[in-house]
């Protein structure tokens, strides 16, 4: 393995050791949080909601960042989140994801399995573990609908991988 700490000499990888040491879940900021992502591939769930729209086409559910977003400014993507440590299973991570993002909650007896994808982006590398789920209603808050084939623009690259897998899956269903 490649040694991270390549480039530091001994006091900074341990004042670096010693700084994140202080670092918890519960007070990481966006900074650092980023700053470490480079260096790790990071296991994300992706919660990629599906719906027949008007004539019967696949609709998939999106939100857009904003457009002052450091590392994907106006992009439109599928739900997801980075697995916490206070996440027991993925399962925790999807309740999670479906109440703050889609304020739902989530019947995961309702959910497919998609597959596992890797991809490296802007912020850094992701495992994403992608599940799927059939939306019935409107689309919550801050989300809208799209058809498949006619994604908004721009779109995160890694995530058209991520409705590719979906969509093969979905066909099975």
């Amino acid at each position: 393995m490649e040694d991270i700490a390549s480039g530091l000499i001994p006091e900074e990888e341990q004042l670096l050791i010693n700084l994140l040491g202080k670092v918890t879940p519960k007070n990481m900021t966006a900074g650092v949080f980023n700053a470490v992502a480079k260096i790790f591939r990071l296991p994300a769930i992706e919660l990629v909601c599906l719906r027949l729209g008007a004539s019967a086409r696949t609709e998939v559910l999106l939100s857009q960042r904003p457009a002052d977003d450091p590392i994907f400014p106006g992009q439109w993507h599928t739900s997801g989140t980075i697995a916490r440590l206070s996440d027991a299973s993925p399962f925790d991570s999807l309740k999670r994801l479906a109440k703050k993002e889609l304020g739902i909650t989530l019947d995961l007896s309702a959910l497919s399995f998609t597959g596992i994808c890797y991809s490296n982006h802007n912020r850094g590398g992701e495992i994403h573990i992608i599940y799927v789920y059939v939306f019935y209603g409107n689309a919550p808050d801050n989300h809208q609908f799209f058809p498949i084939d006619n994604l908004p623009q721009p779109f995160m690259e890694h995530h058209h991988a991520i409705i590719k897998l979906t969509m093969e899956r979905f066909q099975k269903i």
